[in-house]
């Protein structure tokens, strides 16, 4: 029997991510359902400005450009490759024909559909009135960003990390107790993971933690905050704690560890205009609309939806 090759998906991913990304995207894959490109049937166009021909009417080359030209610059370079293309031409024909056989079965009258259009519809209008309307007032200076640069400057460090090694036990009373035998030389560190960490999944491995990133929870251990704090405080090669988790209490002694180190400001100037440039977009935008909701005159009763 002869094996059906597979077909290929990938510009199947690229719509999946362009309708989660871009409801415009949603607009060119209904204007594109309506038109199917006949380019695999080996006629010839009548022009070449003829993209395809439907029940004798032709559509243009130009009138599909209008729409593609919606997508973000970034996405409509992927359609020059000629095998996207094909696999674009493709798509939609079998989505044409999908369409022309829902709305022949009265698909098209389903009232989600006619939903989701007024969703969509709502959400290009909102997104068209911002960029229209409020966009323009946004402006972000140099004086603007290099201040914003300054009050958020815990947001443009390249984060620190700590190697460190631990004994869990239940309970505060008990690490004390450990921590003075390993500090009076009683019993090493090693030695009191093997006999007391509670911790299983490092015990064997002399007690050593996953990597510890600075502002991160620990992988694998819920509420290690405290573990986290410990780790960029305490001295290193020194055992330090009790600290509290979600496992109990620990004892702490960190190997190595590499401060947060601040970034200059040229470094991230595109990224902190950017940023500058969302908060003022944020703001205008909570402005526009308590204006909208004066105007408007606005009551809200979240209460009634259950």
């Amino acid at each position: 029997m002869k094996r059906i090759k597979p077909r290929d998906n990938r510009y199947c991913e690229v719509i999946a991510g362009q309708t989660q990304r871009n409801p415009i995207f949603w607009i060119i894959l209904l204007f594109i359902a309506a038109f199917p490109i006949n380019s695999f049937c080996g006629e010839t166009a009548p022009s070449k400005d003829v993209l395809a021909v439907i029940d004798g009417k032709n559509i243009s080359v130009s009138e599909a450009e209008k729409y593609l030209m919606l997508l973000p610059e970034a996405d409509r370079v992927k359609f020059q490759n000629s095998k996207m293309k094909n696999l674009f031409i493709r798509d939609f024909i079998d989505t044409e024909l999908l369409f022309r056989e829902g709305v022949a079965k009265g698909v098209s009258n389903d009232e989600r559909v006619r939903l989701r259009l007024q969703s969509l519809e709502r959400i290009l209008v909102r997104d068209l009135y911002i960029n229209n309307f409020i966009m323009p007032k946004v402006k972000v200076t140099e004086d603007d960003a290099f201040n914003y640069y300054k009050s958020h400057k815990n947001d443009f460090v390249d984060r620190g990390y700590a190697t460190a090694e631990h004994i869990a036990v239940l309970s505060k009373e008990e690490a004390e107790k450990i921590k003075g035998e390993i500090n009076s030389g009683k019993i090493s560190f090693e030695d009191a993971v093997k006999k007391y960490s509670i911790d299983k999944y490092t015990s064997g491995n002399k007690g050593a933690l996953p990597l510890i990133l600075n502002g991160r929870p620990i992988e694998g251990y819920r509420e290690s905050g405290e573990i986290i704090k410990l780790a960029f405080s305490a001295k290193v090669g020194t055992v330090a704690g009790p600290v509290k988790s979600l496992m109990g209490w620990h004892l702490l002694r960190v190997k190595s560890r590499k401060d947060d180190m601040p970034r200059a400001y040229d470094t991230v100037k595109g990224e902190v205009k950017n940023m500058a440039t969302k908060e003022k977009l944020v703001k205008a935008l909570d402005e526009e609309i308590e204006k909208l909701k004066k105007s408007h005159g606005v009551k809200v009763f979240p209460e009634n939806m259950k």
